[in-house]
């Protein structure tokens, strides 16, 4: 958010991921099993960083039991300390590749991590999210759009991405694909900047045309 281009567009990041959130919950209220407010789902947000995500669902009422993960043991520090109610025994976890859960979660969301990971360990990646997730789960990929050019100076500006990968809609449902899912459409969003909340529900008109500064796309196991 230190850039001045990305500042302008939302004044926190914290809208940034209340578009993805809002998105999240209107394809999963189309899953009978997963949209009412049932404490027995359980979901994974994988490469969780500080924790934001986990605490804005949690802000949103929403009361599924909610794990993080994360390679740093510095951003997992962080999140414990910005939020409490992350601190619970295995609430936030280290990712070990080699003991990765197996058939645990309902839904698995990855909100901009695949383009910080190799692209030779992609295929690896997604297979072990298929496998943490029970029969009827589902993975929620959130990446930047590569087909937007905006997306992509912005990003070329960030030292956090600075050996990005971006992956384009079609790579990754590829990938997905390979891996086992049965994989939805592709969802853009982020054509308007998320300061102007009033304008967001325009959005919606849009969500099919692949030029949003980010995309969705969802797989089923």
């Amino acid at each position: 958010m230190e850039d001045p281009i990305k500042a302008a567009l939302g004044e926190s990041a914290n809208v940034f991921l209340l578009s993805k959130i809002e998105l999240l919950f209107r394809f999963l209220r189309l899953d009978p099993r997963l949209a009412g407010d049932n404490a027995d789902i359980r979901l994974l947000d994988f490469g969780c960083g500080t924790g934001d995500f986990l605490a804005l669902l949690a802000e949103k009422d929403c009361h599924w039991r909610m794990e993080g993960c994360d390679l740093s043991n510095g951003m997992l520090a962080e999140a414990k300390s910005r939020y409490p109610a992350l601190r619970s025994p295995g609430t936030l976890w280290i990712c070990d590749t080699d003991r990765f859960p197996q058939s645990c979660y309902d839904v698995i969301t990855a909100v901009c991590v695949l383009h910080h990971i190799a692209p030779a360990v992609w295929p690896d990646c997604l297979s072990r999210l298929h496998s943490a997730l029970r029969p009827g789960g589902v993975l929620a990929i959130f990446e930047h759009n590569p087909w937007n050019p905006l997306t992509r100076w912005i990003v070329s500006r960030a030292a956090i991405d600075r050996n990005a990968v971006l992956l384009s809609p079609l790579m990754t449902r590829r990938l997905m694909k390979a891996s086992g899912f049965r994989v939805d459409i592709a969802r853009f969003f982020l054509f308007l900047p998320p300061r102007f909340q009033l304008l967001r529900r325009l959005e919606r008109v849009f969500i099919n045309l692949p030029i949003g500064g980010q995309y969705c796309l969802t797989g089923w196991v």
